[in-house]
């Protein structure tokens, strides 16, 4: 539904072991029009066919978080994972800015498509051993560090038709 959602007590909505097939999946997405449903910072842990599309996600950093916990939007140790058309800002309104606007770890079968990313004190994205799947035509921007990591162990990926700007 349209609006926006209120985040749990750390600041973020954790989700942990949410299980699905990729035939009847997960779905994450407003039941209007896209983008009209607004998100706090969202935290998976050991879920499998997770469809996040057609959502905005924005925050600025959240204090009594450490920085490898700040993040907009991060899956660890999941599987099976489509970010599609999800437009994520971070800002900086007195707390800082969130360290990453997308960190996966330990994940299989990301896929990342049609995206507008920005706004983190690091990445817009950072993959830390993650296996088999692709970032496509995203747009990834407005960083204070490098647009993109694709790092410790990650393979198998098709990365293509990004636009990356604005970063230091």
């Amino acid at each position: 539904c349209p609006g926006r959602y209120a985040p749990e007590n750390r600041g973020q909505i954790v989700l942990t072991d949410r299980h699905a097939a990729t035939a009847c999946p997960i779905i994450i997405r407003p039941a209007d029009a896209p983008l009209t449903a607004e998100l706090p910072p969202v935290d998976f842990a050991r879920c499998s066919a997770v469809y996040l599309m057609d959502v905005r996600i924005s925050s600025s950093g959240l204090a009594g978080l450490g920085n490898h916990e700040n993040n907009l939007l991060h899956f660890a140790a999941s599987r099976d994972i489509l970010i599609r058309r999800v437009t994520a800002r971070g800002s900086d309104t007195g707390a800082g800015w969130p360290f990453l606007v997308v960190k996966v770890n330990q994940c299989l079968r990301v896929y990342i498509e049609d995206c507008d990313l920005s706004g983190a004190a690091e990445n817009t994205i950072d993959y830390v051993a993650v296996h088999y799947g692709h970032i496509v035509r995203n747009r990834l921007h407005d960083t204070r560090a490098e647009c993109m990591y694709v790092k410790g162990g990650s393979a198998h990926h098709l990365i293509a038709g990004n636009e990356m700007f604005d970063s230091v």
